[in-house]
């Protein structure tokens, strides 16, 4: 994706603290001359989004995204470290919603 020299990006993920799972990932790009979004409101917003999704945000966590998070590969929170780390490959025989 090509966007304006100047831009921001800010990403939240929303997490089960019990398992890492993610459960939505919210990315916010800032054009140049547009209002910035605090860490706060990008949570609130990424919030906003997955109840209007249908999941249940009380038990959710956030975590912030690094700026060169890659938003094509799945992703897990190591609940050791709190730190979002590439999932484990599936394997033949393993169902992803079992993850």
């Amino acid at each position: 994706m090509t966007v304006p020299d100047g831009t921001i990006s800010r990403g939240v993920a929303l997490y089960d603290p019990e398992t890492g799972h993610i459960a939505h990932i919210q990315r916010v790009m800032v054009l140049p001359g547009a209002p910035d979004l605090t860490p706060e409101q990008v949570v609130e917003r990424a919030h906003a989004h997955a109840r209007h999704g249908g999941h249940d945000v009380s038990r959710l966590q956030a975590v912030h995204l690094d700026d060169d998070h890659d938003y094509r590969m799945p992703h897990v929170v190591d609940l050791a470290t709190g730190s979002v780390v590439r999932s484990p490959k599936l394997g033949p025989g393993r169902d992803r919603a079992a993850d």
